[in-house]
């Protein structure tokens, strides 16, 4: 099972926690399809036997109509349940439907079998829209976009499965004796959902889970209608949909005529519709596989869509000249396996260009209103050129052909709107480079990317190359000069670096104009470019480089050979530092930060490194910074002792902290260490827990939280808001529950005993209220910083997404948000947390909040000299520097010896305080 899991995490990127909800939801949906193509054959093959073929444009306006009433009626009842109640009495309606059908088919009029074919078109949409819903919950956004495309395999091998099934069931069962068989697969679904609750631990009348998608009302129908037909692109995309659903139910009735005349015995027919299915999921799997990828990415999104109507159109055409069983099969198979397949693939790509908020909107209601309307309106269209003009089946595919026609000229039109969309959600940023690994193939997606390429503007151009990361540079050669010549150094450092993948002879000359730039990384980056003309390897060309007489070429020759990591042996030579080190007058500095460098490449016990202390030392920052980034490739544990104390210069900070990760998990004890040093200042103590944060080791993550009893609230929350990093960065490490457990305890226990505080009466009562109110107001800020950190902690116990959100929740000023983040957390959190945090969380009264302080943590009322005591002896700067200065205002002199005491603390501001207060005190009265 190890190696299982080993196996699917390096394949298919499953990772640990993941596999046993994958494999069941993998299983519910494979059973939730095999049984819908198994009773859609079933019906399909009794309606045709014992109704006809004549009556089926009937029955599509009468699933138009009932599908809309029944998804109305079940999105009401769907917002009063939780999902796993909802889902499990569905399955349960469903199965003891299909025990009346098999039960009274034969007892009962024609009328049933209308019931039939009706209900099996509500099963299928309810059942595949509970299946998502579900797995929406199930896994979590990141989860979803790594793993629905396998979840969905098991749709298709459904679909496969089920029509094997058919095929031989109803030759070896009977078509009616299935329905039974599908009830046991219906019956295994509640089970697999049962399981699938418990792994994701959803909890019925959790807010998520309460939170059904709602049936628009008729006006928000109207809003919707209205927003669709004011955009030229949703308005065109429907159209197609529509034409799609036509068009579909066009070739649904002639194969249901044709096969109807074909075979004389239901049995048979129902095993046809059951082989035809299999066959349809087989190709539609081969083709997903195989050819839908390169078919996007090399045609892009126009030639996706036109797959379909293509294949539809060739087969409609041989229908016509030849109408029989085995040309409308090949139709219905060319329909299925392009719709499932790149149709799909295409048409959520057309979707890529609108705004999400947008999308948000409409997708659904598209999906579900043009699928109603169109199928109404095939239904009619079917009466009255079947039964009222009689055409044929050969006159009826050449009217496909005129509709799929209709359907060529949208697709190709639409293509035209799709880069007009995507122009303008270009220019506003409403995408994300992740989402264009297929349609940036598509040359014509292309154009409106190079046009923002001749901006000035650094973010939109940085934007536009990253939108280009996959394409060869050939492809934006027209604006290499502009850019390597761009007013924004970061646009130049990058164009010459993804230059440099396809060096040209003819910028030569302006890239060596480049190696005089101001800025380092654009120097380096055309020394990268210059020493991968000739195609050799940069190591045989930059050593001249090195050479060079100015030193700000040989700085950003360094900085090449560090940042591309080239093999650096034998380049590095003692003449060179020496003689950058002799350096004097203008170029000292660029000498000094070129031997820094250069000392970074050199082997680890090189006696070279004796030159870098100094530079480490040196009082230009940017030969400090170069030596720094040495330091941390060489990861010399003797330039600790000056690396550490630089983390204080806040122009340095960033690179100290960066250098010092490049050491690892082997300096975690010696910065819990620095961390733990009150002798050490202040500014690096509080920069510590960062970098450890930057390093990915267990050792790391559990320094921290052993930190956290240890140190006083300021450094607290910096340790702490290191670990949320960290859990974020690095979630395979693992969190000690029972610490972080402990330290919530904590962090509770102070809140509530600042609370009592603030509720004794002794905290009113003084002749100087605003002493007091400075007091008040620190204890309140306290009691507003504890509460982050409880929910910061949660996030290391919790997934993270979920707490801060409900967090954020908690803070707004809507009551039916601060409801449902309560609610969340209520099903959410361990019992044992909720009894702490919900009469903080739900505002108790006083005399509540204080039982459950004192039931808890053994809190009691004090006095206020025993309050003022706690504070001055405890670890909170603030509050003991406050506490001080009440002590001296009110004169207080039964707090003189711990006023006395805090006098020799390490805090200048603690000292200072402590004596200006006993000073105070001494003036009162006689202090002994």
């Amino acid at each position: 099972m190890h190696s299982l899991r080993k196996t699917l995490n390096r394949i298919l990127d499953v990772r640990e926690g993941e596999l046993l909800r994958l494999l069941l939801m993998f299983g519910y949906l494979l059973l939730v399809i095999a049984c819908y193509v198994t009773t859609k054959s079933v019906r399909d093959a009794m309606f045709l036997k014992r109704i006809g073929v004549d009556q089926l444009p009937y029955v599509f306006i009468l699933i138009a109509l009932v599908v809309g009433v029944i998804s109305s009626a079940y999105s009401r009842a769907a917002s009063r349940v939780s999902l796993n109640k909802l889902i499990r009495t569905t399955s349960l309606i469903a199965i003891s439907n299909l025990f009346l059908f098999w039960l009274s088919l034969h007892r009962t009029g024609a009328w049933m079998f209308y019931v039939l074919y009706i209900w099996v078109s509500v099963f299928g949409v309810i059942t595949a829209s509970q299946f998502w819903l579900l797995a929406n919950y199930v896994f979590n956004p990141r989860e979803a976009k790594r793993l629905f495309a396998l979840v969905g395999a098991g749709g298709v091998l459904g679909g496969i499965f089920g029509g094997y099934f058919t095929k031989y069931g109803a030759h070896w069962f009977g078509t009616e004796n299935l329905l039974l068989w599908c009830m046991g697969l219906m019956g295994l679904t509640i089970v697999i959902m049962e399981r699938v609750w418990r792994e994701a631990s959803l909890v019925p009348s959790s807010s998520g889970a309460n939170q059904q998608q709602q049936q628009p009302q008729q006006s928000e129908t109207r809003r919707l209608l209205r927003l669709i037909w004011g955009s030229r692109h949703l308005t065109m995309l429907a159209a197609i949909l529509g034409i799609t659903v036509i068009v579909e139910s066009f070739v649904d009735y002639q194969l249901k005529f044709l096969s109807n005349l074909a075979f004389d015995s239901q049995d048979q027919l129902t095993s046809f519709f059951g082989t035809l299915f299999a066959y349809l999921g087989i190709f539609s799997l081969l083709f997903q596989i195989f050819l839908t990828g390169r078919i996007l990415k090399r045609f892009g999104v126009g030639a996706s869509i036109l797959f379909m109507p293509a294949g539809l159109f060739a087969g409609s055409l041989v229908l016509a000249l030849s109408p029989s069983l085995l040309a409308v099969g090949f139709l219905k198979i060319s329909d299925g396996s392009f719709r499932y397949s790149i149709h799909r693939s295409g048409i959520e790509l057309l979707y890529l260009p609108v705004p999400m908020s947008i999308k948000n909107q409409v997708k659904g209601f598209i999906d579900m209103f043009i699928d109603r309307f169109g199928r109404g309106l095939a239904g009619l269209l079917l009466i009255f050129f079947s039964q009222l003009l009689f055409l044929s089946i050969s006159q009826l595919s050449l009217l496909v052909c005129s509709m799929i026609g209709v359907w060529v000229y949208l697709s190709i039109a639409i293509r035209h709107e799709y880069l007009n969309s995507f122009r303008l959600a270009l220019e506003k940023k409403a995408l994300q480079p992740e989402m264009l690994r297929l349609p940036i193939a598509d040359s014509a997606t292309l154009q409106p990317i190079l046009r923002v390429l001749d901006s000035q503007d650094e973010r939109q151009v940085l934007y536009a190359l990253s939108l280009l990361e996959d394409v060869s540079p050939a492809v934006w050669s027209a604006q290499a000069l502009p850019l390597i010549q761009h007013p924004s150094p970061r646009v130049r450092a990058l164009v010459l670096e993804r230059l440099a993948a396809q060096p040209r002879i003819d910028l030569e000359a302006p890239v060596h104009r480049c190696l005089q730039d101001a800025d380092l990384e654009v120097r380096a980056e055309a020394v990268h470019y210059l020493c991968s003309l000739d195609g050799a390897a940069p190591e045989t060309r930059v050593g001249e480089f090195l050479r060079h007489p100015d030193y700000v070429v040989v700085a950003a020759a360094v900085r090449a050979i560090s940042k591309h990591q080239w093999n650096a042996e034998g380049l590095v030579e003692q003449r060179l530092i020496e003689r950058a080190l002799e350096e004097e007058g203008p170029q000292r500095e660029a000498a000094r930060v070129a031997a820094a460098g250069a000392l970074g490449l050199v082997a680890p016990d090189s006696p070279l490194l004796s030159f870098l202390n100094p530079l480490l030392q040196d009082g230009s920052v940017d030969v400090a910074r170069s030596a720094i980034r040495s330091c941390g490739k060489l990861q010399s544990r003797e330039a600790l002792a000056q690396l550490v104390p630089r983390l204080a210069d806040p122009r340095l900070r960033q690179d100290v902290r960066q250098a010092l990760s490049q050491y690892g998990a082997r300096i975690v004890g010696t910065l819990h260490d620095y961390l733990h040093d009150p002798q050490e200042s202040l500014r690096v103590r509080a920069n510590i827990p960062k970098v450890l944060s930057q390093i990915n080791s267990q050792e790391a993550v559990d320094a921290l939280i052993r930190s956290l009893p240890r140190l006083d609230a300021f450094l607290g929350h910096r340790v702490i808001k290191a670990l949320n990093k960290m859990r974020i960065s690095y979630p395979r490490l693992s969190f000690d529950d029972q610490a972080i457990d402990l330290a919530i305890l904590d962090e509770l226990k102070d809140y509530y005993q600042f609370g009592i505080m603030l509720s004794s009466e002794e905290m009113e009562q003084s002749g100087n209220q605003a002493v007091l109110r400075l007091l008040r107001q620190a204890l309140h800020e306290r009691m507003d910083q504890k509460l982050e950190r409880v929910f910061r902690l949660l996030g290391l116990r919790y997934p993270p997404a979920d707490i801060y959100s409900a967090y954020n929740g908690l803070r707004s000023q809507r009551l039916h948000l601060r409801a449902s983040a309560i609610e969340f957390l209520d099903n959410l959190l361990l019992p044992s947390l909720k009894q702490l945090l919900f009469p903080i969380l739900e505002e108790s009264a006083a005399d509540t909040f204080l039982a459950n302080g004192s039931q808890r943590f053994g809190l009691q009322h004090k006095t206020r000299i025993a309050y003022l005591e706690e504070c001055i002896a405890g670890r909170d700067t603030w509050l003991q520097a406050i506490s001080l200065y009440v002590a001296g205002e009110l004169g207080l002199v039964e707090l003189a010896a711990a006023v006395r005491s805090a006098g020799t603390s390490e805090s200048p501001l603690i000292r200072e305080t402590a004596q200006r207060s006993l000073l105070l005190l001494e003036g009162s009265q006689a202090v002994v």
